[in-house]
């Protein structure tokens, strides 16, 4: 991690009293040109495996969004978000094919994104009630995993209240649905017969969808 004591953003300058450090991506080319302050690289630790860091201040009222995008990255690069068998696709450089990789997005880039941010969690809410209203177990299922990538096995059975077999098949289901569902893209699900537990999975579901909203946005 990047110094907890660190008071001066990468070039060196004091923070002012409406800004806050967060940690972005590490960009080789960005901090050679930039980067003064050796105590704004650092890295993160998740399930195991570090990302080089650097710290950037923006305004505090960015700092939820900064850091949503943040654990979104580090868990889409390590899986959590991809379906069983398939390889990682970078969506955005595939539709850029042989163009060079994007900027690093600056802390203006940030706030500007932060503005947006209610919109975008209100069209999330919207989408996953719709889900909920027509498959509650598999918008169930979506939000249990959105609200812990690393819920598998013997806990996932658990928390689905199902047999190895039927959790296993749901959570294929529901991971064909959480990427598109995150990136705002319009999800057809089809509704389900009515099944012994909807009540619960209704009500933890809507339960899950706030705390996901506030994890996301």
């Amino acid at each position: 991690m990047a110094k907890k004591d660190n008071t001066r953003d990468y070039n060196g300058r004091i923070l002012n009293e409406d800004e806050v450090l967060v940690q972005i991506p590490y960009d080789e080319l960005y901090v050679k040109e930039n980067f003064t302050n050796p105590d704004s690289i650092g890295e993160l630790t998740i399930t195991g495996r570090s990302t080089r860091t650097m710290s950037m201040a923006i305004p505090k009222n960015a700092e939820k969004l900064a850091k949503s995008q943040m654990n979104y990255t580090q868990n889409e690069e390590l899986g959590h978000y991809r379906e069983k068998g398939t390889d990682y696709v970078d969506w955005e450089q595939e539709g850029n094919a042989g163009d060079k990789a994007a900027p690093q997005k600056s802390p203006e880039d940030i706030c500007i994104e932060a503005e947006t941010r209610d919109e975008n969690a209100i069209n999330f809410k919207k989408c996953m009630k719709s889900i909920i209203g027509k498959a509650p177990q598999t918008g169930y299922a979506m939000l249990v995993i959105m609200a812990d990538p690393s819920c598998k096995g013997e806990l996932f059975y658990a928390k689905m209240r199902l047999q190895r077999s039927s959790a296993s098949e749901i959570r294929e289901k529901a991971m064909k649905y959480i990427r598109p569902v995150l990136h705002h893209k319009d999800v057809v699900v089809e509704k389900e017969n009515r099944k012994k537990h909807d009540d619960f999975y209704r009500r933890e579901a809507h339960r899950l969808l706030d705390i996901v909203v506030d994890m996301l946005w």
